[in-house]
């Protein structure tokens, strides 16, 4: 696939998930947590790696400041398939939480930003920011595209394709 289609194809970059966090309101949290997951693929358009594609997943909690949880994700060229690198990933923050709307039981629409840390699996460290955005079925929102992206100084920014699936859910206590 050539970049420009694959980058065509790519979806709605992160200048619609900034102009959602400029424009939605602020909701504190009630007491407890929220859960999130997603799995998604992700194209690379700024940085070193710009083509490539990760696929990523991951799932946990947060609330006030704090995160916790984590994934995997493997970084390809996808013209070859071949593997740059695996690697996991957890949370060690929670920057911002805007949610988007009311409630649809415990279930959630809105933007949140974590601060994370990847372990690529042949050593180091990288840390990066992973923003996750989630809209609820039945009440779309163009402001707040579904998916997630995650930028690092180290290797740039990763923006998800159409079709991510990502959740927000109250957490049991």
């Amino acid at each position: 696939m050539k970049r420009r289609t694959l980058l065509k194809h790519a979806g709605v970059g992160s200048l619609a998930l900034v102009a959602a966090s400029n424009t939605l309101g602020t909701t504190a949290l009630a007491s407890g947590k929220i859960r999130f997951a997603f799995g998604a693929a992700a194209v690379a358009d700024s940085g070193p790696f710009v083509g490539d594609v990760a696929l990523l997943d991951g799932s946990g909690k947060f609330g006030g400041d704090d995160a916790e949880g984590g994934g995997r994700l493997t970084h390809f060229h996808p013209a070859t398939g071949a593997v740059v690198a695996t690697a996991s990933w957890r949370a060690k923050k929670l920057t911002s939480f805007v949610q988007s709307g009311s409630a649809l039981g415990t279930h959630l629409a809105g933007l949140a930003t974590l601060e994370i840390e990847v372990r690529p699996d042949n050593g180091g460290e990288i840390a990066a920011t992973l923003r996750i955005s989630c809209h609820l079925p039945g009440r779309p929102d163009p402001a707040l595209p579904e998916g997630i992206d995650i930028t690092s100084a180290a290797v740039g920014h990763f923006r998800a394709f159409p079709g991510t699936s990502t959740l927000f859910a109250r957490a049991e206590d």
